[in-house]
């Protein structure tokens, strides 16, 4: 069996293919309609899915439903400067035991990640999710010792492996040199800047961790101006430095389409010119002390949900967040039972003034395809089709559907704008931004016809964005693609795309 892999029972299932857990109606106990008072862990009797046992089966997903396991990992490292990739098999026998600091015995993955980096020639590498951790081991069995013969040592080395929480498929992305480090002011200096060529806002905001506890999360993030404040909590670092330390151009304007739902829509004034890139940002502990203190009232020294600073027009501007509403809603779980849900809604303090970039607002009409008071939303079968479907399982033949998701229509803005402002940039110092006004009909040719038989057309040459990245010197296909922050005509948001 040395050095090669084998087949064990599956350690999460014990080759059952499933698995036997407890329901969720257990945590809310025997009750309905479910509340904050503490109830006795007992099941729903009217449960849907255990239909009052407690206990539900679930499909193993460790060994896909198989009942078996191969006992064998697989590390690659790939240099993403060179193309180069290397990659090691684990299997028993083959990665020397060492003692473990819990005093068992583990399969240590570093020394051969190490190896792996230095054969592609990898300085620095982190995994799939952006960690740089290569430390991990497989922890063996308390049974087992060197003195065991080779075959039942081998036997507990493939069940450790088999069971080894991780994927059995490890990447470790590597480059070939060590990215300079960039000091938290450098860093909030491009973020201003970026925010600047841009037309957006800045916001670092530092939220408490929960109501009456003294911790702040900070975050880091580009907004539309005149978005909502977010009602789920981004920030996950303690400090400003620590958020800089982090925050990238991309986490930055990530989910900024569904935070600038419900702000105005608004041109952009091609005269105004962004800011210089370079303008360097020394008061960052000024900032930081400022949003701070911004978290307690002053008048009443009560403490606030947060505060933040906002970045716009090339002034930062602090207001504190306070409670505007507190919301409740009822939320069916899959059990049957009712769950009472209260949320928060946050405003600032205070509106920092318009910047000067903003023109005329994009008109806009209703969106005939939703209605907020009912919250019924067309559902899927009329899509490319002027009839519906009689035997919809979805709508019951209606045409309607409770709207579960938001409207495929206008995206949940309940809104169709007559417009549309396009911001090509390569995140570095070139933008272009591009006003597209609603004007007479132009030929859209088809071109294709997706599988549900929706039409798909050609818009006009100066709608496309191939031809405007052109202007940042990229050719098509063969050279890397700007990133593309556009308006949307249904949405007053700005998502990210790529052209093409």
């Amino acid at each position: 069996m040395t050095g090669r892999a084998v087949t064990v029972t599956c350690p999460s299932c014990d080759g059952l293919t499933f698995t036997v857990g407890v329901c969720l109606c257990v945590g809310y106990g025997n009750r309905m309609l479910v509340t904050d008072d503490q109830a006795p862990r007992e099941p729903y009797q009217e449960c849907r899915v255990c239909r009052g046992v407690g206990q539900v089966a679930t499909a193993c997903h460790r060994c896909g439903q198989r009942g078996q396991r191969r006992a064998q990992l697989v590390l690659t490292v790939a240099n993403l400067d060179t193309g180069e990739v290397a990659s090691a098999s684990v299997v028993p026998g083959t990665v020397p035991p060492r003692p473990a600091p819990d005093h068992g015995w583990q399969l240590p993955l570093k020394p051969l990640v190490d190896a792996l980096a230095e054969a592609v020639g990898a300085v620095t590498w982190t995994d799939c999710y952006g960690q740089s951790d290569d430390g991990s081991a497989v922890g063996l069995p308390r049974e087992w010792s060197p003195e065991l013969p080779d075959d039942q040592r081998l036997t507990l080395e493939a069940q450790a492996i088999a069971g080894h929480p991780d994927e059995s498929w490890q990447v470790f992305l590597g480059r070939s040199v060590a990215p300079p480090s960039v000091a938290p002011e450098q860093r909030l200096g491009q973020l201003c800047a970026l925010a600047d060529w841009l037309c957006l806002d800045l916001v670092l905001e530092a939220r408490r961790l929960c109501q009456g506890h003294d911790d702040l999360l900070w975050d880091v993030r580009f907004d539309v101006p005149g978005a909502a404040v977010p009602t789920a909590r981004r920030g996950t670092a303690y400090s400003l430095t620590e958020a800089l330390g982090t925050a990238t151009a991309l986490s930055a304007i990530s989910g900024i389409a569904a935070r600038g739902l419900a702000a105005p829509a608004r041109y952009l004034v091609p005269s105004v010119k962004p800011a210089d890139p370079a303008r360097p940002v020394r008061d960052l502990d000024q900032v930081e002390r400022r949003v701070i203190s911004g978290c307690t009232d002053l008048r009443t020294g009560e403490p606030l949900p947060g505060a933040c600073a906002i970045w716009r027009d090339g002034h930062w501007w602090y207001t504190s967040l306070r409670v505007a509403d507190r919301t409740e809603r009822l939320v069916e779980r899959d059990t049957g039972q009712m769950l009472r849900r209260h949320t928060e809604v946050l405003r600032r303090g205070w509106e920092p003034p318009d910047p000067g970039w903003l023109g005329d607002a994009i008109p806009h009409t209703p969106c005939p395809a939703c209605d907020p008071g009912s919250g019924l939303r067309p559902c899927f079968c009329t899509v490319g089709t002027a009839t519906v479907d009689p035997d919809c399982d979805s709508c019951l033949g209606t045409g309607l559907r409770a709207g579960m998701l938001t409207c495929h229509t206008c995206l949940g803005s309940h809104r169709i704008f007559r417009g549309l402002v396009v911001t090509l940039t390569d995140l570095d110092h070139q933008v272009v931004h591009l006003n597209w006004r609603a004007g007479d009909a132009a030929p859209a040719p088809l071109v294709a016809t997706q599988p549900g038989g929706k039409p798909v057309v050609q818009l006009p040459e100066r709608f496309r964005l191939a031809t405007h990245a052109s202007t940042f010197g990229y050719a098509r296909r063969t050279s890397p693609r700007p990133t593309v922050v556009g308006r949307s005509t249904r949405t007053s948001a700005r998502g990210t795309s790529r052209c093409t």
